[in-house]
């Protein structure tokens, strides 16, 4: 992403057989979906799709962790505010990245560390605010640590 345009070089086949860059160059050790145990998805399946998002200048306020012990859950609550000039379009998505190598997302909204912001369908008037409950599994109890990137007019499992 150079100037707010991407640019998609040296397509490659869908299949695991030469040439394959990620292989070749050695950044990949296996080739297809579920690291390795499926083969390849055909080219223009959807996880060959790209989708451009734009973060958008919201505040993000989290609570502390409290861990649940009957399910051995971690919670933690994000408030997000919308800072901008104007409305925003709903709805809102938050996107956990570098999520603790020892957590996951347990109510992730598609795949990766996603979820969408409940109640902000219709999106955020300027100044509105709105709260999503994040559950973390976190079965070493090893600190969760990530860092938040908010978009608008978020598509689960894009």
């Amino acid at each position: 992403m150079r100037n707010n345009l991407l640019s998609v070089e040296s397509i490659r086949s869908g299949t695991c057989a030469a040439p394959n860059a990620a292989v070749e160059l050695l950044q990949e050790s296996w080739c297809g979906t579920n690291n390795g145990a499926s083969p390849a998805l055909p080219v223009g399946s959807l996880v060959d799709k790209v989708s451009i998002v734009q973060e958008i200048a919201v505040q993000v306020t989290r609570s502390g962790l409290v861990r649940d012990r009957r399910t051995g859950t971690f919670a933690q609550q994000l408030t997000i505010t919308n800072a901008t000039a104007g409305a925003v379009t709903g709805p809102v998505g938050v996107w956990l990245d570098g999520l603790s190598g020892s957590a996951t997302l347990a109510n992730a909204s598609g795949p990766g560390n996603y979820i969408v912001v409940p109640g902000t369908g219709a999106g955020m008037a300027m100044g509105s605010s709105a709260t999503v409950n994040l559950q973390f599994l976190n079965p070493t109890n090893a600190a969760i640590n990530y860092t938040t990137h908010v978009q608008a007019a978020a598509e689960p499992g894009q």
